[in-house]
């Protein structure tokens, strides 16, 4: 890092430590406008927040969401909320939301005047109501928004918000957003802010992508979530709970491509066993949409499997489909290379004819390779390696395998 960058990290630092409303790598790139549409979402959503009757918390799995949800917000806003006023749950076509209101504590000084929030399965909505003098101008609006923001992720770049202010006097009257990687994953970020006959109000729709390490697995991407997931379906047949396998995918790509909710279900159904049938069923399923699901899918039945002590019981239906999975183009690096992960780390079972069998056949080899690196240890492993040819960027991995496999022969011998 260059002497120059390093000290303006250090001041950035010292800014944060003793500034409670530090802008926290976050640019404002905006232009005047006449008008802007009427966000809609935005404004029924502060009307259904106000609507609901609060309450304290009932469990410890609300309990555990809510501050799943503190810890997003501080992530995103420079001052913490205050003392919690209540919560409430509800339920959209969307899925349950978790609805909250705090004091606005520390953010007062800086015109806030009370803090909610619209926690969704997919998005999390953070409302700030503010004095509406605050809000008054394109001036002061920055302002305070450059007081208040800050970039969720510990990322060096950035976070480069691109908008526009409308100059009317009431609903929608700033819109923005961040042009963010990997938003089929869910990093999304927008803001606005509104004006209406509850107040003055800026407000942050952030995708739970952003968040996914503060929240407990059903917590999001999961439309069921009071009660949550696991809970509901803990009773139910396993051909009920395999009528609920892959219908996430109809979803958004970010449902489709984090599947927090099928594993969920796959785990359940693992409890009371798989056939053949089914597990051929899980591994290898119809219209799925892209590599990253095809990968998630790998995982989820593979984690299943591990947790159930179940994956040498199926030694040969995952020979099966693994060189299936690694021979289609469509499922990716990295769906054949889930399941050898899987079975380099837990399985007992010997695998080195899968990976052999990958090696001459899949598309992609390192996978199969660095299985015979840690789990090769036989003549015959090692005389089919050697004749084997790889791509040339593989090269050394093969070598690498042969290496330790005659290593492990050695000591074999030794051994005896």
């Amino acid at each position: 890092m260059r002497l120059d960058t390093m000290k303006r990290h250090t001041l950035l630092l010292a800014a944060l430590v003793w500034c409670p409303f530090a802008m926290a790598d976050v640019r404002l790139k905006v232009t005047t406008v006449p008008s802007l549409p009427e966000i809609r979402e935005a404004t029924a959503i502060i009307e259904e927040t106000r609507a609901l009757a609060m309450r304290q918390t009932r469990d410890s799995w609300e309990s555990e969401l809510l501050r799943a949800a503190e810890r997003s917000f501080a992530q995103a806003v420079s001052a913490p909320v205050g003392p919690l006023l209540g919560m409430a749950t509800t339920h959209t076509n969307d899925g349950d939301v978790l609805v909250a209101q705090w004091e606005p504590g520390a953010a007062a000084s800086a015109g806030v005047l009370g803090i909610s929030m619209w926690d969704t399965p997919d998005y999390s909505w953070f409302m700030l109501k503010c004095d509406p003098v605050e809000l008054e101008s394109y001036s002061s609006t920055q302002v305070i928004l450059k007081k208040l923001l800050k970039w969720p992720l510990p990322l060096p770049e950035p976070l480069v918000l691109v908008g526009s202010y409308g100059l009317g006097n009431s609903g929608t009257f700033f819109a923005a957003a961040a042009s963010l990687p990997h938003l089929e994953r869910g990093l999304e970020y927008r803001l606005f802010a509104v004006r209406s006959s509850a107040g003055s109000y800026v407000l942050l729709k952030l995708g739970k992508g952003l968040f996914l390490l503060n929240y407990p697995e059903g917590g999001v991407y999961v439309p069921e979530r009071f009660p949550p997931l696991r809970q509901v379906i803990a009773t139910w047949p396993k051909e009920a709970v395999f009528a609920e396998v892959g219908k996430i995918w109809a979803k958004s790509s970010a449902y489709a491509t984090n599947n927090v909710r099928d594993k969920i279900l796959i785990l359940q159904a693992a409890q009371s066993g798989f056939s053949d049938s089914d597990l051929r069923s899980l591994m290898l399923p119809a219209n799925v949409p892209g590599d990253v699901a095809w990968s998630q899918r790998a995982s989820a039945v593979m984690d299943a499997l591990i947790k159930t002590q179940q994956v040498d019981k199926y030694h040969d239906v995952i020979e099966e489909v693994t060189l299936q999975i690694g021979s289609r183009e469509d499922s990716g690096e990295f769906a054949a290379k889930v399941v050898f992960d899987a079975l380099r780390m837990a399985a007992t079972g010997d695998y080195s004819s899968l990976a052999l069998k990958c090696v001459a056949k899949c598309i992609y080899v390192d996978a199969p390779l660095r299985y015979l690196v840690d789990r090769g240890a036989t003549e015959s492993v090692y005389s089919q390696l050697d004749r084997a040819i790889v791509p040339q960027n593989s090269e050394w991995l093969r070598r690498q395998a042969l290496d330790k496999i005659r290593e492990r022969i050695g000591k074999a011998r030794l051994a005896r």
